[in-house]
C-alpha cells in the first residue's frame, strides 16, 4: 500500500509540473484561413451574428449544414429564417424525417428544431437541400465553409461562412485550444449537452444530473453443448444508475456514477452461478472521480479516482478502476498519457484485486472521428500466480472516409506468468462499408483476428497470447446495438485462437438497425482448451482438430423511443466443429434483450 502512495503522489507531482510548464504554441489565429472548413458550435444572438463558443477546423472544405430554430417562416414565400438568413425549399428539397420525401414548406412550423444541408448560389441565396427535425439535439451549430475572415488577432473577431456572420470572442475556444480533443478525452464533463445522458437536469450553473434504468435479460441453451444433460439457464438483472456532473471551476470538474443492481436466477445447472450466488444485490460507486485542468489555458489534465477505463473496442479495458490518469496536450493532436491503475477499493470477487497496472500511451487524435495509439501496459501481480504481463501495441479506430469505419489492433506480449516468460502477439483488423448515403444505410463488414497459441506446453516460454483481463471485446458493425464481436455465444478471449468475421447490415429506420454476423473458428496450436465461459467438461476440444466450429448472430437495435428509450436483441448460435469429435456435440443458443430507459 505504501508504494502504491508514494506512486499516486509522484503522478500528482508531475502533473502540477507539467500545468505550470509555459506553452510555446503559436495564436490560434494562424490556423484559420478562408477556404477552409469548420465545425462553429455557439449560439443565435438575436442581433443579427451568431456567437461561436467552439470552432473546428475540419479535414476539408464542405457546404454548409446548420442546426437551429425558425426565426420566421413564410409559406407564400417557400421560405424560412433561421440564424437571420432567408433559406428557400425548393420542390426538390428532401425531407428525411419523412422518408427522404419531398413533402414541402408546409411540414414546417415556427420554433421548430431543424437540421439543415444547403445550397448557397453565387449571388448569396440559401437554398435547402435537406431538412431534418427528428431528434435534433439542443444545441446550435454550423458547419461549412470559410469565406471571409475578419481577424486582427485580438477578439472580438469575425467569420463568416456565405454571408453568416460568426463572432469569435476571447472565451471561444478555437482550433488549436483542443476542445475536440477534450471531448473525446473526458467526454462525460464536456460534451454539449453535459453529463452521459440526454436529458438531464441542470441544478444552477454548476450540477447536472441523470440516470437510467437498465435490464438485460438471457436465456442461454444447450451451453454444455450436450444432447442430453438438461441446461436451459435464465437470468435477467435490473439495475438503476444515477449519474451528477460537477462544473466548480474552469480546472475543477467532478462525475460521480451510483449503480443499484440484482439479478435473478431462473434455473441453473454445472458451470454456471447457483441461484444464492447469483442474486446478491449490489449497491455501488462505480464511478467518482476528480479531473483538474492545469490552469491557464495550458493543455494538461490530471484525473484523480473511480473512472471507466476503456478503448474504443473494448479490447484492452472496459472496467471500473482506481486510477491515477495524467493527459499532456501541448503537442495536439498528439496526446501523451500516463497512468496508474491499482486496486485499491476493487468490486467484490474481482479478478484483478491483486493487480497494479501502468499504462503509457501516445495518442494521435486529429479528429472527432480518428484516434490512433502506440502503448506500453506493464503489470505488477501480489498473488501467487504472480501474472505480470508485458504489453507492446498499437492501435487505430476511426472512420477515414464517410462509409468506411475500420480498425486495427497489434499487440506484442511479454512478462511472465506462473513463472513462464511470455513472447506472444495478436493482430485484430477489418472494416465496415457503409453505403450512408441510401435511406437504408446497407452495410458489409469484414474481419479477421489472431491470437497466437502454446506450440511447446509445460516448457520455460509460454507463446499464448492473453488479453489483459480487463477487456469486453464489445462494440458495433454497422447498427447501433453493440455486441460481442468475437460471437455473442463462445464470447472467447483472443488467445491461440484465428477468428473470421463477415457481417452484413441495414437500417430499415432512422432509429431501427440489424446486423447479422457470422464467425469461423480455428485454433492455432492444437489443445483441449479454450479461453471461453462456454466451453467446459464434457464439451471440451479433444486435440485432434484445429476447427472449433462457426457461429451465427443476429443483432436488432432500436434507439431513442420517446426519446428515452434504447433496446437491443441479440440472437446467437455456435455450431461446435470436428475438433469435439467424436462427441457429439449439441448447438448453443444464446438469446438476450438489453433495455436501457434515460432520465
Amino acid at each position: 500500500m505504501l508504494n502504491r502512495n508514494r506512486t499516486i503522489l509522484w503522478f500528482s507531482v508531475f502533473a502540477l509540473t507539467l500545468g505550470l510548464s509555459k506553452s510555446t504554441e503559436a495564436g490560434p489565429y494562424t490556423k484559420l484561413k478562408e477556404g477552409d472548413g469548420v465545425e462553429v458550435s455557439g449560439s443565435w444572438s438575436g442581433e443579427g451574428i451568431f456567437i461561436a463558443r467552439s470552432v473546428e477546423k475540419l479535414a476539408k472544405a464542405r457546404r454548409p449544414k446548420l442546426r437551429g430554430t425558425i426565426d420566421k417562416l413564410d409559406r407564400k414565400d417557400s421560405s424560412f429564417v433561421l440564424f437571420g438568413l432567408k433559406i428557400k425549399v425548393e420542390a426538390r428539397t428532401l425531407f428525411p424525417a419523412r422518408g427522404e420525401g419531398t413533402v414541402g414548406i408546409q411540414a414546417l412550423k415556427d420554433g421548430m428544431r431543424l437540421e439543415i444541408t444547403c445550397n448557397v448560389s453565387e449571388q448569396g441565396t440559401w437554398t435547402a437541400d435537406k431538412i431534418d427535425w427528428n431528434e435534433i439535439k439542443a444545441s446550435d451549430k454550423i458547419k461549412g465553409t470559410i469565406t471571409r475572415l475578419i481577424f486582427d488577432s485580438k477578439p472580438p473577431d469575425t467569420i463568416e461562412i456565405s454571408g453568416l456572420k460568426i463572432l469569435v470572442t476571447e472565451e471561444t475556444d478555437l482550433y488549436g485550444s483542443a476542445r475536440y480533443l477534450e471531448n473525446e478525452l473526458f467526454g462525460n464533463l464536456t460534451a454539449d449537452e453535459g453529463g452521459i445522458n440526454f436529458p438531464h437536469l441542470r441544478v444552477g450553473d454548476q450540477l447536472l444530473l441523470s440516470g437510467d434504468y437498465r435490464q438485460t435479460t438471457r436465456l442461454e441453451k444447450r451451453y454444455t453443448l450436450s444432447e442430453v444433460q438438461k441446461d436451459d439457464y435464465q437470468d435477467t438483472e435490473p439495475a438503476l444508475r444515477l449519474e451528477a456532473a460537477g462544473n466548480w471551476a474552469p480546472e475543477v470538474q467532478s462525475f460521480l456514477q451510483l449503480r443499484l443492481r440484482k439479478k435473478y436466477t431462473f434455473g441453473t445447472f454445472p458451470n454456471r452461478p447457483s441461484t444464492a450466488e447469483s442474486t446478491r444485490f449490489e449497491f455501488q460507486a462505480i464511478q467518482a472521480y476528480l479531473l483538474l485542468r492545469a490552469p491557464a489555458g495550458r493543455k494538461a489534465a490530471l484525473m484523480v479516482g473511480k473512472q471507466r477505463v476503456r478503448d474504443q473496442r473494448e479490447w484492452l479495458f472496459d472496467e471500473y478502476l482506481d486510477a491515477v490518469r495524467l493527459y499532456f496536450y501541448e503537442t495536439q493532436p498528439v496526446v501523451l498519457e500516463a497512468s496508474f491503475l491499482p486496486s485499491l477499493f476493487p468490486f467484490q470477487d474481482e479478478k484483478y484485486r491483486t493487480w497494479d497496472d501502468f499504462l503509457f500511451r501516445v495518442r494521435f487524435i486529429p479528429d472527432g472521428k480518428n484516434e490512433a495509439n502506440v502503448y506500453m501496459l506493464k503489470r505488477r501481480d501480489s498473488d501467487a500466480r504472480n501474472r505480470e504481463p508485458v504489453y507492446w501495441g498499437l492501435s487505430y479506430y476511426g472512420r477515414p472516409k464517410r462509409f468506411i469505419t475500420g480498425w486495427l489492433q497489434a499487440g506484442l506480449l511479454r512478462g511472465t506468468d506462473k513463472q513462464r516468460d511470455q513472447e506472444a502477439y495478436a493482430l485484430d483488423f477489418g472494416a465496415t462499408f457503409a453505403a450512408t448515403d441510401h435511406h437504408l444505410r446497407p452495410s458489409l463488414t469484414l474481419g479477421y483476428s489472431l491470437g497466437s497459441g502454446d506450440k511447446v506446453s509445460g516448457d520455460s516460454i509460454s507463446q499464448e497470447f492473453r488479453q489483459t483481463g480487463y477487456e469486453d471485446n464489445s462494440g458495433r458493425f454497422g447498427g447501433f446495438a453493440n455486441f460481442q464481436y468475437y460471437g455473442e455465444v463462445l464470447d472467447p478471449e483472443l488467445a491461440n485462437l484465428q477468428i473470421l468475421t463477415a457481417g452484413a447490415g441495414f437500417r430499415p429506420h432512422r432509429q431501427v438497425s440489424f446486423d447479422a454476423i457470422f464467425h469461423t473458428y480455428r485454433q492455432n496450436q492444437l489443445d483441449n482448451d479454450v479461453r471461453s465461459e462456454l466451453i467446459a467438461p464434457p464439451a471440451i476440444p479433444t486435440g485432434l482438430s484445429k476447427d472449433l466450429g462457426w457461429e451465427l448472430d443476429f443483432i436488432l437495435g432500436i434507439q431513442r423511443i420517446l426519446q428515452r428509450v434504447n433496446l437491443a436483441y441479440s440472437f446467437g448460435l455456435f455450431n461446435p466443429g470436428e475438433a469435439f469429435m467424436p462427441f457429439s456435440p449439441d448447438n448453443a443458443i444464446l438469446n438476450r434483450i438489453n433495455l436501457r430507459i434515460e432520465f
